[in-house]
């Protein structure tokens, strides 16, 4: 009796487990990208998903319309290290602009009313070292940018938020695309951290 990893796509029979199929054989079947099919990956730090990289989404919402009786578990996950940085930015936007109605005048204005002295001081004795003015408004924006964001602070629950981010996404386009009924795209409660991306398992 042949085994699911055996059976082919002629001789499927709905007796055979769905979540018995590898993540291979549904490529194979539905013409995916074999093991790739396990995961969606992001930019680092976004939940925005790019239209040029969605074709194996289109193919798991091919698998799951055909076989109905396939559910599919979403996994956000997030990496610790690429996604620090974009995260940090999205924060210092939101401070910048609590402060001034444009977003080059509120980080001036964090620099100067929240970073430690020393590393002003410091900041703009570089700057005079490379032949501009030491005064506070001449110190390049992107200068800083990179003297702040080290400052500021990430908590598990931005990353959570970040990774059921991108489960959102995800499910969206999976709906929208395939009228999938909620019950059959199940979300893990527990984000991981082996990178930007959401993880599939078959049910």
């Amino acid at each position: 009796q042949k085994t699911a990893y055996e059976i082919t796509y002629g001789d499927w029979s709905s007796d055979v487990c769905s979540s018995d199929l590898p993540f291979s054989m549904l490529g194979s079947m539905f013409g995916g990208g074999g093991e790739e099919l396990s995961y969606q990956e992001f930019a680092p730090g976004s939940s925005v998903l790019q239209s040029n990289e969605t074709k194996k989404l289109d193919v798991l919402v091919k698998a799951l319309t055909e076989r109905p009786g396939l559910n599919l578990e979403l996994t956000g996950s997030v990496d610790p290290t690429k996604d620090r940085e974009p995260l940090q930015r999205v924060k210092l936007r939101t401070l910048a602009l609590a402060r001034a109605k444009d977003y080059a005048g509120g980080v001036r204005q964090l620099y100067l009313e929240t970073l430690p002295k020393p590393r002003q001081n410091a900041l703009n004795t570089n700057v005079r070292n490379i032949g501009t003015k030491s005064r506070s408004d001449e110190v390049p924006l992107a200068e800083m940018e990179g003297a702040y964001l080290p400052l500021i602070e990430l908590t598990a629950d931005d990353f959570r938020r970040l990774a059921m981010a991108r489960v959102a996404g995800v499910i969206a386009y999976l709906k929208t695309n395939g009228q999938l009924a909620d019950d059959r795209l199940l979300t893990s409660p527990r984000p991981a951290q082996d990178g930007a991306r959401v993880n599939f398992s078959l049910q």
